[in-house]
């Protein structure tokens, strides 16, 4: 196990600190204390002590998505993870695309253990396929999370699929070999067509740094 001391540092060269971004951010003060979550989290997977309960998104944005989720929810998921099983308790009705095999399999034994059979789970392992869900139909979904596949695609064939008020995240916002393009595409997007900006620089269960999601409401 790693000492106190070495954790805390930054870890690689390209941010100050584990309290920082990868666009060099400084974490909100009032944020810090979830680093704890992360570290113990992060501790229990090496333990094999099982997963955490938490979606794999920063604390506040989970917080914030749980605010605003309607209880009746129709979403879209790309990239799935312990969010499908967080989903699964709030929506209605979920569609979920996953490119990783061993993930998939995991994660259909679980759904199914769950008895979240209102779950589509899909294995898609090609970037067309993952970024190709024209079978949802326009202007019928109340949330989409981006946290894998081609994003910049997906994130481009996102925004017709949203209901007004419908509710879009991107997760990982602050890499560049991610999903950083995609910040500038939301933010341009939001800048056209209106709605609300919400930024999340935080932590996340099981990452030892900062890192970032955007989180666009769509005008009503």
């Amino acid at each position: 196990m790693p000492s106190l001391s070495k954790i805390l540092r930054a870890g690689d060269d390209s941010r100050p600190s584990r309290f920082h971004t990868g666009l060099g951010e400084l974490v909100p003060v009032k944020r810090w204390p979830h680093f704890a979550g992360s570290l113990l989290s992060w501790t229990r997977l090496r333990l094999h002590a099982g997963l955490s309960l938490r979606p794999w998104l920063s604390y506040s944005a989970a917080r914030r998505i749980a605010e605003i989720l309607p209880p009746n929810a129709h979403a879209l998921e790309i990239g799935s993870g312990q969010s499908t099983l967080w989903l699964a308790r709030r929506c209605e009705r979920l569609l979920s695309i996953e490119a990783d095999k061993h993930w998939f399999d995991h994660l259909r034994g679980e759904l199914a253990r769950a008895g979240h059979h209102h779950v589509d789970l899909r294995y898609r392992w090609r970037a067309e396929e993952i970024a190709d869900f024209s079978s949802v139909e326009d202007s019928s979904l109340d949330f989409i999370l981006v946290d894998g596949g081609p994003r910049a695609e997906v994130l481009e064939r996102s925004y017709c699929k949203l209901r007004p008020g419908g509710v879009l995240y991107v997760d990982n916002t602050d890499n560049p070999g991610i999903s950083e393009s995609c910040r500038a595409d939301l933010i341009a997007h939001a800048a056209r067509t209106g709605g609300k900006l919400e930024f999340f620089p935080d932590f996340s269960p099981g990452i030892l740094h900062a890192t970032e999601g955007v989180l666009w409401i769509s005008p009503k």
